[in-house]
Formats: structure tokens, sequence, C-alpha cells
């Protein structure tokens, strides 16, 4: 006979000034599947350390159990016809157990005997019952599991209480196995008790914030809504999205069910069960009187914890791009007893530094949020150095049809005063007025370390020089790839084109205009080096496009390497551009919030390669 060794393992233990030993256990694995044979090595092993307490006088107890344990595992897994034979032997080494295992066919389910009663069982909800029926999970001609029985049961459970039956629970469920036939019986009564209406809002936590924030939110009339966990959800995300709270829970507050005010109506849906059925759900009903009302109304209960008043944050970071950069941000939550919040601060670098104060408001109830703010900017350009005095507003809305498929769209305009000083003593003052669009779309498998999916990107701005009346307007398109060769390998692929339309040159802002080069667009030259020439001097350029293809590789779940090549221009002329080709390869890092990119790169035409990194998705 064939054997596998399972528990190789010794102990001693004075018990009548004679050395005890541990059994060796054997089993046979013919017709046992790896998953079993997993669960009984397990198992006996555990019994085993338990052994090692024990006395030579308990061994033949640990005989039966070792034996009733195989049985059990066999039976969780639906062979209750299974046959299990314990031969005791003696060798050199000691006593050994072997198991001889005929596990048989496994139990299948034969018939489902499934029940509802309670409101549930009212015409309105016919349709309700039927779904609910046909989302069994363990139907006939299946299985028997004793751990699929349970989730099935569980699952049927949390569909009925998702909408109108907070109360339900089961009155009884029985299964019955024939194992001679191999066969179960499921037996279930489902008590749906009465249909929940939600009654006076209670809120818990608030300190700073108004309640009204609260109602307006969780807008419904009391005794008139239903309950519905989909709303509550709803509910709850709305208040998270605010900012204003750090937790934010939300459930009807449950009630006595052994005590009930008015009369108790007749269990509905009785008729159609067995005695036993009958006898069991009658108990449950006198022990829960309340599960037999049509209907009842329970007050929501909204407990929050509100987010801190204040924080401030501060950073410091290094990048190929302005080198060492310093940035300080406060936020303040509910200014002046509105529920706002306020984001101001400072960033600094070598080629731009800005001042910023904005005033968030409250998102509406479809997740969209409007913001206004003013900002103080110094932004170095080549030789030109532009002084702007901005303020402005923001729209953005945000929707999630799960956690890989998203969009964002903002909307927003901005009223800039512009000072360009090419020296000290000559500049230029342009006042504009740009209004803008946005809508990024993204559907990939992780948002931050992504290694299959795409992002598309489409912007549109139009804007007026108000001391000139000009007009100028652009369009942006972008869009990125990712395809998984392997588990470890990904090619990515990237693209945008973009365009700008004025009345005369001189209308455009100066950051109105397309310059490329950098870790975001042509690695291999130097940060917006790829632009017009004008007077000597870099310009935003008209039109541009570009495109890339990078391979990653990971040698294992952290560090990975890179090659890439990018390719592009940006000139005010179509018929005028001539590509400008980057080459290289990078050092990978994944953190959780994006990968590390540390690369080197060759812009073709030019003396030395220049260095570039970067964290997270270039887009």
């Amino acid at each position: 006979m064939k054997r596998l060794l399972l528990l190789p393992m010794l102990y001693a233990a004075a018990v009548f000034g004679k050395e005890v030993k541990v059994p060796e256990v054997v089993i046979d694995p013919s017709g046992l599947t790896p998953h079993l044979l997993r669960q009984i090595d397990k198992a006996e092993k555990a019994l085993v350390k338990q052994a090692v307490l024990n006395d030579a006088l308990e061994i033949e107890r640990l005989r039966r159990k070792a034996q009733d344990i195989v049985v059990t595992i066999l039976q969780r897994d639906g062979y209750y016809n299974a046959r299990v034979i314990l031969e005791v032997g003696q060798d050199f080494e000691g006593e050994y157990w072997q198991f001889s295992v005929t596990p048989n066919k496994p139990s299948k389910v034969k018939t489902n005997r499934h029940a509802f009663v309670g409101q549930i069982q009212s015409d309105q909800f016919k349709a309700r019952r039927h779904e609910l029926l046909s989302s069994w999970k363990l139907p006939s001609k299946e299985v028997f599991v004793n751990e699929r029985w349970s989730s099935a049961k569980a699952a049927l459970l949390d569909d009925i209480r998702a909408k109108d039956f907070f109360l339900a629970n089961y009155a009884y469920t029985q299964a019955y196995v024939d194992p001679s036939n191999q066969t179960v019986d499921t037996d279930l009564v489902l008590h749906s008790g009465p249909q929940v209406f939600l009654g006076d809002l209670q809120v818990e936590g608030l300190s700073r914030v108004p309640k009204w924030v609260i109602q307006y939110y969780v807008d419904y009339l009391s005794g008139k809504r239903v309950y519905s966990r989909e709303a509550l959800l709803d509910w709850q995300q709305q208040l998270q999205r605010t900012g204003l709270f750090r937790g934010v829970s939300i459930v009807p507050v449950y009630p006595d069910l052994s005590s009930v005010d008015g009369d108790i109506q007749p269990t509905q849906g009785l008729s159609k069960l067995d005695t036993l059925m009958q006898e069991e759900t009658n108990t449950y009903v006198q022990q829960n009187p309340l599960m037999n009302q049509s209907r009842v109304t329970l007050p929501l209960k909204v407990q929050v914890s509100e987010a801190p008043a204040r924080s401030v944050q501060a950073a410091v970071s290094i990048d190929d791009q302005v080198y060492l950069k310093g940035e300080l941000l406060y936020k303040q939550n509910v200014i002046f007893g509105l529920p706002w919040h306020i984001e101001t601060g400072v960033s600094l670098d070598f080629k731009r530094q800005k001042a910023f104060y904005d005033v968030y408001f409250l998102p509406s109830k479809n997740g969209g949020r409007n913001k206004v703010g003013v900002l103080l900017d110094r932004h170095k350009f080549d030789k030109d150095t532009l002084y702007r005095a901005s303020m402005g507003w923001q729209f953005s809305y945000d929707y999630e049809w799960s956690l890989q498929n998203s969009y964002r769209l903002n909307l927003g305009s901005l009223l800039s005063l512009d000072y360009v000083f090419k020296t000290k003593k000559n500049y230029m003052a342009t006042p504009t007025w740009i209004n803008y669009a946005d809508i990024t779309y993204r559907k990939m498998n992780d948002y931050y370390n992504p290694t299959s999916g795409y992002m598309i990107k489409v912007a549109g701005a139009i804007g007026f020089n108000l001391s000139k009346w000009g007009v100028f307007s652009k369009l942006d398109i972008k869009a990125q790839y990712w395809y998984p060769m392997s588990p470890s390998d990904t090619l990515i692929l990237k693209g945008a084109i973009g365009g700008v339309v004025h009345t005369k040159s001189g209308d455009v802002p100066i950051d109105f205009g397309y310059r490329l080069g950098g870790n975001q667009s042509i690695r291999g030259f130097g940060f917006q080096q790829i632009a017009e020439t004008k007077d000597n001097r870099l310009v935003g350029a008209d039109f541009m496009w570009f495109g890339s293809v990078e391979y990653q590789h990971y040698f294992n779940e952290k560090y990975g390497m890179s090659l890439f090549a990018d390719v592009g221009d940006a000139k005010h002329r179509i018929q005028s551009m001539k590509p400008h080709l980057g080459v290289g390869a990078g050092f990978l890092y994944k953190t959780p919030i994006g990968a590390i990119d540390v690369s080197l790169a060759w812009g073709i035409g030019n003396k030395w390669p220049k260095l570039h990194f970067s964290l997270g998705v270039n887009f």
C-alpha cells in the first residue's frame, strides 16, 4: 500500500517510569484531494501537540478523536458516506496509526425547501421574492459543502436586508443528509419582519459643524422613506466627501424585538410550511412579536467624528525640473460657523514662487464642488519673468463607477493681471480673462501603480486679452495606455496633440502656448526647452505633438527597470516641425503611492544625457 507520511513527530513523558512516544500517523492518499490532505494534516498536528500534555492512559481516547477528525473534515466537504478505517500497529520506532480512507461520492443537494414569511409575503413583493429565490447560491445538484451552505444563507439574508426589511432573520434552517444516497435536503424559513420606514433623525458627535449640514445630505420625510442600505451608503459617502468628518456611521436604531406597541398581525405564509417548520416559526415569532407587524418606523442615527479644525503640512522635494522645492500648506475647517474650508500656502523653488488662498464650499449632493481663490505667482521662463495676480472660480466633479473606473470634470474661470519682464525696465502688462474646461477618464487596474488600462484627457480653454480685446483658445488631447505583457512586464504607450488659435501673437499669455521637454513629455531634453524661438528666447508654441513607448520589467514586487523612447516637437507652424527624439533607461521602485522612477535619457543631438526622476504616473 502506498503511504503518505504526514506527522513524523516524537515526544517523551514520564509515565510509570517509562518513555511514551507520540504515534506516527500515516494515511493512504488514494482518492483524497490535496485540499483534504492538507486539512487532515493540519488537524492531526494540532491533536498531537495536545497529546504531549497527556499520558499513555489517554492513548485510546486520542485514537478515537483522531479518527473523528478525519470523518469531520470529510463531511465538511460533502463526503458523508466516507469509509475511514484506523489500523494500529508497531514498528521499530513504536506505535503508528494508519488511516485508510474511501471517500466515495460527495453528497449533492436534492431539494431546497425555502419559504418566506412576514410582510414580504404581500403581493407588492412578489417580484422581490422571485428575485431572492433565483439568487440562491447552493442550487440542487450542487455538492453540499458546509461552508457554501453557510455563505449561501448569509448572502440571502444580506440581500433581503438591503431594502425594506432591515429586521429580517431566519426563523428556521436545517439540512437533512442521507448518506446512503449521497443527497441533502435543505429547509429554511426566512422571516422578513415588517417593512421598515425611516423615522426621526438622531445626530451625535457634532461640535463645530452645524447640524443642518447633516440634514442637507440626509434628506427625507420622517415615516415616508423606506429603509434602503444603498441610500444610507450614499448619504455616508456624501458626508465623508465634504472633508468635515473623519468618520461617519448611519444606521437605523435597532428596536427591542420582544416588545411591541399595537396589534400583532398573523404571520403571513405559514400555511405553506410543514408542521415542524410552522412550530419553529411560531416559537420565533412568540419570542419576537414585533416581527409580525406590517410596518415599523425606526429612528435613523447619524454618528460622526469631526475632522481636525486646523492642520499644517510642510514638504521638501527634489526633482529634475526645478531641483529643490519647498511647500507649506495650512488648512482650516468651518469658517465663521459656515461649513466651508480654506487652504492657503506657499510653494518655492528656483524657477517659480507662488502664494495662494482658496475657499472650498460645501459639495452638492451629486458630488460637484465649487471653490474660489486668489493667486500671486512669479515664474521664470527662459529669459522672461512672469509676475501674475489672479482671482478665479473652479467647479470640480468626480464620478466613480468603481475604484478602477472613474472620470473627473473641471470647469473654471480666471481673471489675471500679468506683468512680463524681458529686462528690468522692459515689461508688458496684460489683463486677461480665461475660461477653461477639462475632462479626464480613467480605466485602470490600479490608480497608483497601473499595469493595464488607459487614461484619456481632453482640455480646452478660451480667453480674452482685456487691453487689446483679442481672443485666444486652445485644445489638447492626451492619452496613455498600459498593456500587460506578463505579470512582471508592461508596455506603456503615451501620446498628445494640441493647438492654439489666436487673433494676434501678442494676445496670448506667456504660459498659454506649448513647451515640451522633461520627464512629463520628451526625456533627454531640459524642462520646457523644446519650444518656439523668438528674439533669441524661447516662447510657447502654437502647436505640439509627442509620443512615447516604454517597456517596464519588475524583478520582484518592488524593484524594476525601464527602457523608453520619446519623440515630439512644439512650433508655431506645423510645417516647420522636426522630431526631437530621446531614448534612455530607468530604475523603478514601487511604493503605495506610485513608482519612483530614476532614469538617464539622451536627447539625440545633445552632447550629454540628462538625469530624470519622478513619482507616480506622469500624465
